[in-house]
């Protein structure tokens, strides 16, 4: 995941550019679903194939579609093609939720960069669940997973801070 724009360029929006691997994403069960109350996000597929949630509907997007989330709403996606899965995501924040100011940077950006440098579970090989539920919830509103995990996050959150993870792991203060 890329940023290609910020709220300072665009004044009310992130801009990312994910390139997802075969059979990659957030899901659309399982722990995959997940929900933004305080932004909308536009989906543009540049290329490839996604499968994408919206609610309790799903449906197939290609090269040029283009898919709206309203705030509020379950979603979740998955390449299903056989080639990577490029699409620009715009991140826009509304009156409800969290604003550039208070949610500097989207989560997946970050998880992504703990990923890059290395920051994974010995385990899983994935970002550590602690460190992942601190990002997550470091600002009300920003994301909350769908389902069971909406449950059990924000305690793995609290429990995350207390052995010391930040919600911006990178910030150098």
């Amino acid at each position: 995941m890329e940023i290609t724009a910020t709220p300072v360029q665009t004044g009310d929006r992130y801009r990312v550019r994910m390139t997802v691997a075969r059979g990659g994403g957030p899901g659309i069960k399982g722990f995959g679903p997940h929900i933004h109350d305080g932004s909308t996000e536009i989906f543009n597929i540049v290329s490839g194939n996604m499968t994408y949630r919206l609610g309790r509907d799903f449906g197939d997007l290609g090269e040029g579609d283009t898919v709206e989330i309203a705030p509020g709403t379950v979603h979740g996606f998955t390449n299903s093609g056989d080639e990577p899965l490029v699409v620009d995501v715009d991140i826009v924040f509304g009156a409800r939720g969290p604003t550039p100011e208070t949610d500097p940077v989207p989560v997946g950006v970050t998880i992504s960069r703990l990923m890059a440098e290395g920051k994974k579970s010995r385990i899983t090989g994935y970002t550590p669940i602690l460190q992942l539920a601190v990002v997550e919830y470091a600002t009300p509103k920003a994301m909350r997973e769908a389902g069971l995990p909406g449950l059990v996050m924000p305690g793995l959150a609290w429990l995350g801070r207390r052995v010391g993870y930040k919600a911006d792991p990178f910030a150098t203060s």
